[in-house]
Parts: structure tokens; C-alpha cells; sequence
């Protein structure tokens, strides 16, 4: 967690989450929804520097290709989701998505390909992602703590945002709150990593994303239960209460355990996971 952006003080939840998206070897997307110069950035822009496969770009694109694939002549041109095969794809600024690569998202979080049949060129490429993106809320920062105001602001229509497994709503922090950043900051050392320490860390993910972990049947009432409460309180959080959020609980579940070079989910590990959980549904 501590190799997450470590420049960035505080956001430990969204670290620890993004860390865990590491390890998952299951597709599991999350979304960092918020005000800019909060760290968004920063945070996928070193989850792509320690994945073993990854790839970075905003959503608007950075090339004609976009997130999905272009021809130049025959020469095709692939762009960030299957680059990022196997990987992680991370997206800056989601909100600013052309169109035309609403439908390679779609396919690549949902089935793991995508699809290209244009000027009488037809091809299927694999793009098994795991999304790791940024979005800035519509007034470019949130302007209000109300749930439904801030349900006004996303930036993103409900078929894309459904299909992310965790979001963390981001808000610049308040004075008291910039006043503690600031003192950390100063009190802070941080060391820069090598490209050593980077090159043993994607070996080590490698390594562990092999590992097939199981999840115990004496675990899986908890799941329920939690899934229950959650519900019951869906009307305070800003997302819905959905399967793909029980989805996304488990597998961050497995990946605690498979960065642990466990075989099993233990109660630890999915204790770690729901306080992830019910920290992206707060409202900060």
C-alpha cells in the first residue's frame, strides 16, 4: 500500500483497494470519482508503473486509436484496453470518453474482447482488463455533501457506471483536514523506487496472481449478511447496492489472500475488504 503514490498523503482506503486490484487474477474495476488536485491521477498513474501489464491514457484518448483500435492501411493500431491484456487499464478523466469507445469499454469490463468490424476489416481482440479510472464530477467538483445533489453531478450514465465494482466518491479536504495533510507532509520521507524494487514487484504479482485461492463456505453467511445491512442503509450512499459490488467483495477477498501467498480467504481478509467497502459508499 505504501508503493501506492506514496507522495500522496492520506486516501489510505483507496490505496489499499487499488493495491489489492493488483492481485486480483478476476476482471474487478474501480472507479475514483471526485475534485481535481486530490491525487486521482497520481494514484493510477502508479498502480500502472507496478502492474505487470498495464497501460495509461485519458479517456478522450491519446491517439486515433483510443481505447480500442484503429488501421492505419493494414497496420493496425491498438489502443488502451488491449494494450492492457491481462492487466490493468488505467483511464484518466472517464468523463471525457469519445462515443466510439463506449462500446470497447463495455465489452472489455463485461466479456474480456473487443470487437472491430469497419471498411471491410473484421477482428476480435482480447482486452481481459481490470479498469482503474478517474472522473471529475459535472461543475468540474462536488458542490454539495446532499446524496441526491451528488447523484446530480456524476459525470457518467448508469449502463457505464453499474459495471464499475467499487466507487470512491473524492472531495478536496477541508481546512482542518488540509492542515494535517500539510503537517505529514513535512514530516513525511519518502523514498523513490527503483527500477529494481518496480521489476521485483511485478515479478512478486506474477508470481502470486498463479495462486488459486478458495473461498470457505463458513464465510459466505457473512457475505450475505453484510450484503443485507448494506442494502438496508443504500439510501444514505451516493452508489447503489448492487451484485457487482458483492462480486467485487469477493475477489478483492481472494487477491488480500493471494498477496499473502494464501490458498484460502480468512476472516481477516474480508473484514480488510468490507471497511474498503463501506468507505467508498461514505460520504466524506
Amino acid at each position: 500500500i505504501e508503493l501506492i503514490a506514496p507522495h500522496i498523503v492520506g486516501l489510505h482506503r483507496i490505496k489499499e483497494a487499488v493495491s489489492l486490484q493488483l492481485f486480483a487474477d478476476e476482471r474487478v474495476h474501480i472507479l475514483l470519482l471526485g475534485d481535481p488536485a486530490t491525487g486521482k491521477t497520481d494514484i493510477i498513474r502508479a498502480a500502472a508503473e507496478l502492474s505487470p501489464a498495464a497501460s495509461f491514457g485519458l479517456g478522450s484518448g491519446i491517439s486515433g486509436a483510443g481505447l480500442g483500435l484503429m488501421f492505419k492501411g493494414d497496420e493496425l493500431v491498438m489502443g488502451l484496453l488491449p494494450k492492457a491484456n491481462g492487466g490493468i487499464c488505467c483511464i484518466d478523466e472517464l468523463n471525457l470518453i469519445r462515443k466510439d469507445d463506449l462500446g470497447y469499454l463495455y465489452n472489455a469490463m463485461e466479456k474480456g474482447f473487443i470487437s472491430y468490424d469497419k471498411a471491410g476489416k473484421s477482428i476480435q481482440l482480447n482486452a481481459d482488463v481490470k479498469v482503474l479510472a478517474t472522473a471529475n464530477p459535472l461543475k468540474d467538483r462536488f458542490t454539495s455533501t446532499d446524496i441526491e445533489l451528488l447523484r446530480k453531478q456524476i459525470p457518467l450514465d448508469a449502463a457505464l457506471l453499474t459495471r464499475f465494482h467499487i466507487v470512491f466518491i473524492i472531495r478536496k479536504p477541508s481546512l482542518r483536514r488540509f492542515m494535517d495533510i500539510a503537517k505529514k507532509m513535512v514530516k513525511q520521507k519518502t523514498k523513490e523506487l527503483s527500477s529494481s524494487d518496480i521489476s521485483f514487484i511485478k515479478e512478486y504479482i506474477s508470481y502470486c496472481r498463479k495462486l488459486d485461492v478458495e473461498f470457505p463456505t463458513d464465510l459466505q453467511k457473512k457475505i450475505v449478511e453484510f450484503a443485507g445491512d448494506m442494502k438496508e442503509r443504500e439510501r444514505s450512499f451516493v452508489m447503489d447496492v448492487s451484485p457487482r459490488l458483492i462480486a467485487g467483495l469477493m475477489r478483492l477477498a481472494k487477491a488480500s489472500a493471494r498477496m499473502q501467498l494464501r490458498r484460502s480467504v480468512n476472516e481477516e481478509d474480508l473484514e480488510k475488504v468490507r471497511d474498503i467497502l463501506v468507505d467508498s459508499l461514505k460520504v466524506k
